[in-house]
């Protein structure tokens, strides 16, 4: 069972055989965590001008014609150990069914698993579709992961579709994870005391990372949702640096600080 992240090294022995290999731990710092929707390549055919911005909103002047689909690529590897995937989204398009290529720890060809094909997806409806990891074999075999997607695949109708300016609105694909660590704790430093967050309210638009003993520090800054809304490489040089909180909305956030020896999972409001 994983207490912390970072690396170990796992050995095994029977008879007069032995090995020993190194693995990499890794904890959910959130029941849900999000994907970007940044660095996609974008591809169809019967579709041009397409875009997708930072929300989710792939926006594209459709035609329509033979074989006609919508696909992103992006290598999309997931966290830890999740207890399922799922994609939410919106067409405006009427779909005869989206295919996902994902894989699995030991995949490297194409592996696409089609989903919604005897029913469809209608358009104007939101949809919340669970990527089957079970199609891999048994989710407790520790060999699979981890999972990965590569191509996102929309596939429409040939009939009842409306050409010309388009959408479909990605809402969100995420992991979801019973087991993870916040990392929360009533004071704002990691056991040892090398890391601190502060102040708690954050009321200014800007709070204080201390880190003693290292010369960096990468922050990231997660909603209550688990999305990365902001990231940054701080220099502290043993001592402490103002992170600029300005473009954060009043609310709650996570605050990971991550030096080259220790790491810490701060919540912190801002106001």
């Amino acid at each position: 069972k994983a207490k912390k992240e970072g690396t170990t090294s796992i050995s095994c022995a029977m008879g007069d055989f032995a090995d020993t290999t190194n693995v990499k731990v890794e904890i959910a710092n959130a029941p849900r965590l999000y994907q970007p929707w940044t660095d996609w390549t974008l591809k169809s055919t019967g579709a041009k001008n397409m875009t997708l911005g930072a929300d989710g909103v792939l926006s594209m002047t459709y035609s329509g014609g033979r074989g006609a689909y919508i696909s992103l690529s992006k290598d999309v590897k997931f966290y830890s150990i999740p207890d399922k995937i799922t994609l939410e989204f919106t067409s405006t398009i009427p779909l005869q069914y989206i295919q996902v290529d994902m894989r699995d720890a030991a995949m490297t060809a194409t592996n696409y698993v089609t989903l919604g094909k005897e029913t469809g997806y209608a358009a104007g409806t939101k949809y919340t579709v669970e990527l089957p990891i079970s199609t891999f074999g048994d989710p407790k075999d520790l060999i699979l992961y981890p999972l990965s997607v590569q191509v996102l695949r929309f596939v429409p109708a040939t009939t009842g579709v409306t050409t010309g300016t388009n959408s479909i609105t990605l809402h969100g694909l995420y992991a979801d994870y019973s087991s993870y660590d916040s990392g929360v704790k009533s004071v704002i430093q990691d056991a040892e005391g090398s890391i601190k967050v502060y102040p708690n309210p954050v009321i200014d638009g800007t709070f204080t990372v201390c880190a003693a003993g290292a010369d960096k520090a990468n922050v990231s800054v997660y909603n209550q949702s688990g999305s990365l809304v902001q990231q940054s490489m701080i220099t502290v040089d043993g001592g402490s640096a103002s992170v600029d909180a300005s473009a954060l909305l009043p609310g709650v956030y996570f605050v990971k600080v991550a030096t080259a020896t220790s790491s810490k999972i701060a919540k912190i409001i801002v106001k």
